[in-house]
């Protein structure tokens, strides 16, 4: 795990914008924070790994989101190539190798930048409602 961002957070603590753009670790340091249970005492986790300077350094070639609720993951992932690319680079639609998500491949990301992308969580037809926490793995 390199990143992490709870599904709920203390607003006291970091915005997720601010975990995904700090140019430094995040609780690199809490060993909580490696868990896949959710902890609203903060915002999310940040190896420096996912730090500009780290992340080409590091050579890894894929990235996986994955969702989990009540500590499992939910089955849903997005896999992206992330070979030569920067912390900020990679989510981008261009990047997108797999996804659970039947129509994330067809659909383009939107925003300034092309990497924001929503769905909805869904098993059986029934909405499971939200995720505790996003996960991004790297290989």
């Amino acid at each position: 795990m390199v990143f992490k961002l709870n599904g709920r957070r203390n607003p006291k603590s970091l915005t997720y914008m601010a975990v995904l753009e700090n140019f430094v670790a995040v609780e690199e340091n809490n060993t909580d924070a490696l868990s896949t249970k959710r902890n609203t005492d903060f915002s999310g986790y940040k190896s420096r790994i996912m730090t500009g300077e780290y992340l080409f350094l590091f050579g890894a070639s894929e990235a996986k989101m994955v969702l989990y609720k009540d500590d499992k993951p939910l089955g849903k992932y997005i896999t992206f190539d992330v070979k030569g690319a920067d912390s900020y680079s990679w989510i981008v639609h261009q990047a997108l190798k797999k996804s659970s998500w039947d129509d994330m491949i067809g659909s383009p990301f939107y925003g300034d930048n092309g990497n924001i992308f929503a769905t909805f969580v869904k098993k059986k037809g029934e909405d499971v409602g939200e995720a505790d926490l996003l996960v991004i793995l790297l290989q």
